[in-house]
């Protein structure tokens, strides 16, 4: 998954998970990126870092709703181990 991809476990971070939502637009971009929980601030900055680095250059699929396009607010879990390799 991209988002592991690019994730790096920073000094300051804690073990856990960070929940976070964000919106995918009609378009496919990705905005409104909010955590919603998380270990530390090392943790919250590393998944914000990751995804706006992620809305820079990709795109998803936009839902589709009665045959049109619509945004849809997504939410996730990100869990930082400190032995989890990232490729």
């Amino acid at each position: 998954m991209l988002i592991f991809y690019h994730l790096q476990f920073p000094k300051d971070a804690k073990e856990g998970k960070v929940f976070f939502h964000f919106i995918v637009d009609t378009t496919g971009k990705i905005t409104h990126i909010e955590i919603l929980k998380s270990p530390s601030e090392a943790n919250s900055t590393e998944v914000l870092r990751v995804m706006n680095l992620i809305s820079k250059d990709h795109y998803w699929t936009p839902a589709t709703q009665r045959g049109k396009k619509a945004k849809v607010r997504m939410a996730m879990p990100v869990v930082f181990r400190r032995n989890r390799k990232n490729k």
